[in-house]
């Protein structure tokens, strides 16, 4: 989802990808069941780079990425940009207990994966341990310090047709943050920043240009990778 954005991300900011165990290239190694291992993880090796950050998070990746903030000291990180993601105060379901057929079926209703992917028994069971592991993750984000605010700009970006995440529920994300808050809303689904990648960079390079830089170097946007 993210790397296409460097090219027009890459005058701005660096950008860094965070891949969790059970995903792409590290799919072989087992992925994580609780946020506390790989917020803990993203966290210290942000804080080792001498400079400030901005924390994108998709989806769980969002919620993901509040429990990067909370480990950070907030003068570390200039923004916190969280898309297509309802607060983690949120009701819902514990998706990581669904059987295959019942996660199979809400991954055609969430859309952004390939029917034939869907269709090809050998695929899902490559792919649904990790899936199921991120979502896992995701419920966790809901037990752990749900009420904890940060003291840290967050900005909502919400699908105008979003139906999981939808622009009322996002407006949610502004009970998380004691600094100011935004609500976006920008054309597309549950995967907008697939489908309509142009106006979600757009809206995040906007937001490094009216963030403050530390002296030593650019902006980092730091990107959580969520489960959907």
């Amino acid at each position: 989802m993210f790397r296409p954005w460097a090219q027009a991300i890459g005058s701005v900011a660096e950008i860094g990808v965070v891949t969790p165990p059970g995903r792409e290239h590290r799919i072989a190694e087992p992925p994580f069941q609780h946020v506390e291992p790989i917020a803990d993880a993203v966290a210290a090796e942000l804080l080792a780079l001498d400079r400030r950050v901005t924390l994108f998070g998709h989806s769980a990746g969002a919620l993901v990425a509040l429990e990067v903030a909370r480990r950070m000291r907030e003068d570390r990180i200039d923004h916190l940009i969280v898309a297509a993601s309802t607060p983690p105060d949120a009701p819902e379901t514990n998706y990581a207990l669904l059987s295959d057929a019942e996660l199979v079926a809400a991954l055609r209703a969430w859309g952004g994966t390939p029917g034939e992917v869907l269709d090809d028994p050998a695929m899902v069971e490559l792919f649904l341990p990790g899936l199921r592991a991120d979502l896992a993750v995701a419920h966790s984000c809901r037990t752990t310090r749900a009420n904890h605010p940060v003291d840290v700009p967050i900005t909502a970006l919400a699908g105008a047709s979003d139906r999981f995440a939808t622009p009322e529920q996002a407006a949610g994300w502004s009970r998380f943050t004691t600094a100011p808050f935004a609500l976006v809303t920008v054309n597309g689904g549950h995967f907008f920043p697939i489908t309509n990648p142009s106006e979600v960079v757009a809206h995040v390079v906007a937001t490094f240009a009216a963030s403050k830089v530390a002296p030593g170097g650019r902006s980092r946007a730091a990107n959580d990778q969520g489960p959907a």
